[in-house]
């Protein structure tokens, strides 16, 4: 399978570049996991 590595990867590189227009995973937990995640 190539289609899931291939998009875990742009995922993972979209997430590192903050291209991502929608993302829930960010959104949601900024309480708790927000040092986990590195949002200050």
């Amino acid at each position: 399978m190539v289609l899931p590595s291939a998009i875990l990867v742009i995922g993972i590189v979209s997430c590192l570049l903050g291209a991502r227009p929608q993302a829930p995973v960010e959104v949601v937990p900024i309480g708790e996991n927000a040092d986990a995640a590195g949002i200050h």
